[in-house]
């Protein structure tokens, strides 16, 4: 939704603008394992690890790299460089790729085994996809399994070639060290990923040695396989001396003292990455000794690296063929055992919980070893450890590497010929765990972080934040902080990377006043010619503006006045009105407060109704029209809204300098705030930060704590935090954030402190409240998320028939819960629990749960629930009514006794009857004692239903009960005769529907003369065509075409276009219903609206399908003037034509994503079409409607499995990209290979959606990993 959408609940002065409502948001519900909404551009710092192979000069070099340079720009598009071991290729390949040609662009990737987990398929996928994605602006996939990987790397191949060529560039793939692929004889090689015929704009370059050749998995057509392409280096006499140096010091360490040897091993046996003082641990020597020890040895015999985080440069062998002489000599039983004393050295650190001091490698370097060694039970160990998770947090700044291990580990589980699904079901949890966590993370931390010079921090941060509407301000916030940073490429790639139309805009509207600011004005000139709509072209321009006034006043007048002119063109006035706001302030800006009152006046008459005056209100602050403002708040007939904006004004005054009248207003506010609704937040929230604002401390804190329910106050701390940081009152904000509960807001709060003390030059203690807020957000886990996790599993454990457990699971659940019950905000794990503990015979503690929440009457429909125990129902009422009695809103008490009356009506409905009578307002007891009839109560309710609605409501619904007729004269009390209509319309329905034909007719002419004497041509319509349908039967065809004409000449009489649009279709309908095509078609034409006509035309076609008129149905189809009505009539087509070629042709012709892929579904399950399989696959990612693509991918799977084969039932599965769509496909084989279904689901989605699908003992391990990590209680297996 856009922003100017949002019904406001407070004023912001820098909110107020509007924003035209575009498409382009995507929606979400729960964790999308694999969304790339809203993350930062990617970094690739692949490019140091190339800095390390190049040599410091290359020479002998020049013409190779001449024709290097000759082949990126020719026309062929593969080369291989081709030399025996010690030619030089890295070296030469390694300086193309740090100094390439001008106009080419390179991406790279060294295959090497130096360095553990860099010689395989899968980190040749992850290395390369950061590059392109760097490369291309856009953020990096995550979370994504391989397969899925694979396929994004290809496409972002065709994407960052056509970037290139765009921009006169060539893109060049270099890929080093073919032949040193270690990938396992299952696994795919990386030269089978290497493009067959790349994209234009692209060219590849490989290097490697004459053997092993090229491996069996790639194409027989692919250009590796063409000796043409194949270029032999010859050995550089450099490198013959580097080599000879390097062996000589390879053989002294071999045969040196056991000291060198060890140096040596360990070094060898870790494949890199152990800095001086890992050494010396390992060695039980000193960092003294080691670095002696390596002094003596030459440069060249060990190359070192900087660490990864903040650590110690560490050392590695120089040289590939080191690396593999060392593990020759060594032989595999001396490699063993120095593996054997890294992995217990790795066993003290877990054993210490991953202290401080950890070494750089146990967190990163090991984990690879593991992965190259497929030493899957230690990788398993070392990625579900907690402390480890947390100590890689605190290094890296978020979960993405321990995200990144665990799905390594889920690659290796499904690389088993039989999937270990309990292992894989535990790295499942392990990793929503961390996902989940980052759900509290505040919006502003990453900018945060940014601002503070922790930029790479700021991305990892931002990349982890999952919920989707708090992911796109996020990154606003960054590229707002970046561009004040004066990274405008930075802040620009930030704003590309949000999928998010509205978001994407804001961000680039964020940037242009630091952009001047910076006096970058060029690019800050460029964004409004970027923005989605006028509305967003109009907040830029005023944008714009408004950074420019001070310099440039002409320009920015300009500015204003076409931004009013585009403003103007706005026909919706919702939308017109928030330009126009947005123009009034920029006008304020430049300094013409008359023109600024017109364009208040103008917007005046585009507001209506008490959110338009509000709106008005918040103009009037926006343009520092406080007077207006006052007057047109005090105008407001809501208490509560009256009560908001007047607290707001006096904030907007407070902040304005005028402390005085601030005050008046404030109290004022809180005079009015008195009566208003105590159960809504806003207005004391808003009326406290006032107080604040004129510093009005002792009052507010006395608001403050007098606040009862837990979820209002934390909101109103926050306000009052904000109000107090925003007037420099920051001992007081710090003192308020000590009272807030709950972890998500107090971490809001700490980064609202933060950020203003970083704006006055606290650099030092803003970075103190930023890690403080980081740690805040993620050391609380939600009791109420983790019971909703908790109840997944004892359903499914109920649902295996082991009762006993379920029993103590839920005494375990309701235990954890009742601590913190009368925090939750959340009805729904509340109702569930409930419901299980009443279903399992736990009413103790259900009984203690209703007990332990301070506002019963909100969860009613949970307490009260037709499933649970009477004595559980009872001990709930009881304590709603104390709760609702303590409500002062008269409205809101009825209307909470009317809830508790509904839910009643099955388990007491003497007592909800009873409660019914009882509520006071007419409406609201009307309304309950009709929805508690029944046929035993009817004669009794009937009598006290006093209003002439709720009486004619109470009469339709007694015609549901047969053995209850009306009372004529009871129909003839109700004054309206559309009422009285809906009466006799009922009752004589419900006759024809027993078969009493001829009692029907009676009600049949009573329903037709009211109809005759509606006086509204809309209504009479209405009731015509409910009599024709009534009356579409063998016995009363004469009658039903009479009502048909008359309901098509009233039609032609209602006033109002868009009426008579919906009335002439309505009827349309009728006729096509009762056979009437001609007809139907004829008037059909007559319908002006468009869409009216087109819904009418469908319908129409519909009925001719049905009665096989396949021609006719589609000549009208094909004149659907709107594709997706024309595509509705298709489908209907596709579906019932009898020829499977025509069907084939007309869905060709269906536009609309979501009906195409139904016709595709339908094509190839129905009429076993499996070459339209591709097609459906290419478009799925257009199809909207979740339920359409879950539909078509669950019946397409399933129909190959069952007619074309498993391989290619998974083929089909595995080519799906969206992880979400792709488990759905997996789903349907379940019962085909479930050890593989099952696997793949728990790698792509939460694991609850795997719950159904678990066997006992896989459920067993999931019960034990969820109850050990309850809040407060950590046992080591679930009861």
């Amino acid at each position: 939704m856009a922003d100017d959408e949002r019904l406001p609940r407070r004023i912001d002065a820098n909110r107020t603008g509007a924003a035209e409502a575009t498409s382009g948001g995507y929606a979400n519900s729960g964790v999308h394992i694999g969304s790339i909404y809203s993350y930062p551009t990617a970094r690739s710092r692949y490019r140091e690890q190339v800095r390390q192979i190049a040599p410091p000069e290359l020479v002998g070099r020049d013409s190779e790299l001449a024709e290097l340079a000759a082949f990126c720009a020719g026309t062929r598009t593969y080369a291989w460089w081709r030399a025996t071991k010690w030619a030089g290729k890295s070296a030469l390949m390694a300086w193309f790729v740090l100094h390439p040609p001008p106009g080419v662009r390179v991406v790279s990737f060294f295959v090497t085994g130096r360095l553990a987990g860099q010689d395989h398929r899968g980190a040749f996928v992850d290395v390369v996809l950061e590059q392109l994605a760097e490369l291309l602006g856009e953020p990096l996939p995550t979370f994504l399994p391989e397969v899925t990987r694979e396929h994004h790397l290809v496409g972002m191949f065709a994407e960052a070639a056509q970037l290139c060529l765009r921009d006169g560039e060539q893109l060049v793939l270099v890929v080093d060290g073919l032949d040193e692929d270690r990938g396992t004889a299952q696994s795919h090689s990386i030269a089978a990923l290497l493009p067959v015929k790349p994209p234009d704009g692209m060219k590849v370059i490989v290097a490697g040695r004459p053997n092993p050749p090229v491996p069996q998995d790639v194409d027989r057509d692919h250009p590796l396989r063409d000796p043409g392409i194949v270029r032999p280096l010859t050995n550089s006499p450099e490198a013959r001396v580097i080599r000879d140096d390097m062996e000589l010091e390879l053989d002294r360490l071999l045969t040196g003292s056991q000291a060198e040897q060890d140096l040596l091993g360990l070094l060898t046996a870790a494949a890199g990455g152990l800095s001086g003082a890992d050494l010396a641990e390992l060695t039980e020597s000193t960092p003294g000794v080691i670095r002696r020890q390596l002094r003596t040895v030459a440069a060249r015999s060990f190359d070192t690296r900087p660490g990864q985080w903040h650590g110690p440069d560490v050392y590695l062998l120089g040289h590939e063929e080191l690396q593999a002489t060392a593990v020759d000599e060594f032989g595999e039983a001396r490699l063993a055992a120095y593996r054997d004393r890294l992995h217990d050295w790795a066993d003290g650190y877990r054993q210490r919980k991953w202290p401080q001091d950890s070494p750089e490698y146990l967190l990163r370097g090991y984990f690879r070893l593991l992965t190259a060694r497929g030493d899957l039970a230690r990788m398993v160990d070392c990625a579900t450890d907690p402390a480890r998770q947390d100590r890689l947090l605190d290094l890296s700044g978020g979960d993405l590497d321990a995200i990144a291990e665990l799905a390594a580990c889920q690659e290796a589980v499904l690389a088993q010929e039989e999937p270990d699904l309990a292992v894989m079901a535990r790295l499942a949890i392990h990793r929503d765990r961390l996902i989940d966590r980052n759900g509290n993370i505040p919006e502003e931390l990453p900018a945060l972080w940014a601002m503070l010079g922790q930029r790479s921090r700021a991305e990892a941060l931002l990349r982890m934040i999952t919920d989707l509407e708090q992911r796109g301000p996020a990154a606003v916030s960054l590229a707002r902080a970046l561009a004040e940073e004066g990274d405008a490429d930075a802040a620009d790639a930030v704003a590309a990377s949000i999928i998010s139309v509205e978001h994407r805009a804001e961000a680039r509207v964020a940037m242009i006043k630091p952009l001047v600011q910076r006096g970058d004005r060029r690019a800050a000139t460029g964004i409004p010619h970027r923005m989605p709509s006028a509305g967003w072209q109009v907040e830029a321009m005023v944008e714009l503006a408004e950074a420019l006034v001070d310099s440039d006043d002409q320009q920015a007048v300009d500015l204003i006045d076409a931004a009013e002119e585009i403003a103007s063109s706005i026909r919706e006035p919702y939308l017109l009105a928030g330009a126009l706001i947005r123009v009034a302030g920029g006008v304020v800006t430049a300094g013409d407060r008359a023109r600024a009152e017109a364009l208040l006046q103008r917007i005046v008459g585009l507001n209506r109704g008490i959110y338009g005056r509000v709106r008005m209100v918040g103009a009037a602050v926006a343009t520092g029209q406080f007077d207006n403002a006052v007057e047109w708040a005090r105008q407001i007939s809501s208490v509560d809204e009256e009560a908001e904006m007047l607290a707001s004004i006096a904030h907007a005054v407070a902040k304005a300098g005028d402390l005085d009248r601030a005050r008046e207003l404030a109290a004022e506010a809180e005079s009015v705030v008195e009566n208003a609704d105590k159960y809504r937040s806003g207005p004391t929230a808003l009326t406290i930060a006032a107080m604040v604002a004129v510093r009005d401390l002792d009052k507010a804190k006395t608001w403050m704590a007098g606040i009862t329910e837990e979820a209002h106050k934390d909101t109103t701390l926050v306000s009052a935090v904000t109000a107090a940081a925003e007037a420099g009152e920051f001992d007081y904000a710090a003192t308020v954030i000590e009272s807030i509960g709950e972890a998500k807001a107090q971490a809001e709060a700490l980064v609202v402190l933060a950020k203003a003390q970083l704006a006055v030059g606290k650099a030092d203690r803003a970075r103190e409240l930023v890690v403080r807020a980081e740690k805040t957000s993620r050391a609380e886990v939600s009791t109420e998320h983790w019971v909703w996790e908790a109840l997944a599993v004892v359903q499914t454990v109920e649902g295996f028939g082991d009762l006993r457990r379920a029993h103590a699971m839920l005494r375990r659940i309701a235990d954890t819960a009742l601590p913190v019950a009368a925090k939750w905000t959340a009805i729904e794990p509340l109702r569930t629990l409930q419901e299980c503990l009443g279903r399992l015979g736990v009413t103790d503690r259900a009984v203690e749960l209703i007990a332990a929440h301070p506002d019963p009457w909100k969860h009613v429909d949970a307490a009260l629930s037709s499933r649970a125990p009477r004595v559980v129902v009872r001990a709930r009422a009881e304590q709603i009514a104390k709760g609702i009695e303590a409500i002062e809103n008269p409205a809101e008490r009825s209307g909470a006794w009317a809830d508790t009356a509904i839910k009643l009506r099955t388990v007491n409905p003497e007592l909800a009857i009873g409660i019914a009578l009882g509520i006071s307002g007419e409406t609201f007891g009307m309304e309950t004692l009709v929805a508690l009839m029944t046929p035993d109560n009817a004669k009794s309710i009937l009598p006290v239903v006093t209003n002439s609605y709720w009486y004619a409501e109470a009469l339709v619904r007694l015609a549901g009960f047969p053995l209850l007729m009306v009372d004529r004269a009871a129909v003839d009390r109700i004054p309206q005769v559309e009422w009285r209509f809906r009466v006799f319309a009922a009752y004589a329905k419900a006759l024809l529907d027993l078969g009493e034909n001829h009692l029907a007719r009676d009600y049949l002419d009573q329903a037709e003369a009211c109809a005759n004497r509606i006086d509204s041509p809309f209504g009479q319509v209405r009731a015509l065509l409910h009599l024709a349908e009534l009356t579409n039967t063998p016995r009363h065809p004469a009658l039903t075409q009479n009502l048909l004409r008359r309901a098509e000449m009233a039609a032609t009489f209602v006033p109002h276009p868009g009426r008579r649009a919906e009335m002439l279709g309505s009827v349309v309908k009728a006729l096509a219903a009762h056979g009437e095509f001609t007809r139907a078609e004829a008037l059909a034409t007559t319908i002006d609206d468009q869409g009216r006509r087109a819904e009418a035309l469908v319908t129409l076609v519909k009925h001719l399908v049905e009665h096989e008129l396949l021609d006719h149905a589609e000549t009208l189809a094909a004149v659907i003037e709107q594709p997706g009505r024309r595509s509705e009539a298709l489908l209907c087509l596709v579906k019932r034509h009898p020829d499977p070629r025509r069907a084939v042709a007309l869905a060709g012709h269906i536009l609309n994503p979501d009906y195409h892929a139904d016709a595709c579904t339908w094509l190839i399950t129905r009429a076993g079409r499996f070459d339209l399989v591709d097609r459906l696959r290419a478009r799925l990612v257009e199809v909207r409607n979740r339920n359409t693509r879950t539909r078509a991918i669950r019946d397409v799977t399933a129909a190959l499995a069952e007619k074309q084969g498993l391989d290619r039932a998974e083929a089909f599965a595995l080519s799906i990209a969206d992880p979400a769509d792709q488990a759905t496909a997996w789903r349907a084989l379940v019962d085909h290979r479930p050890g593989h279904a099952v696997a793949r689901i728990l790698l792509l989605r939460h694991w609850r959606h795997a719950l159904d699908v678990v066997s006992p003992d896989v459920l067993d391990v999931i019960a034990t990993e969820v109850f050990a990590n309850s809040p407060g209680i950590a046992p080591t297996r679930a009861p």
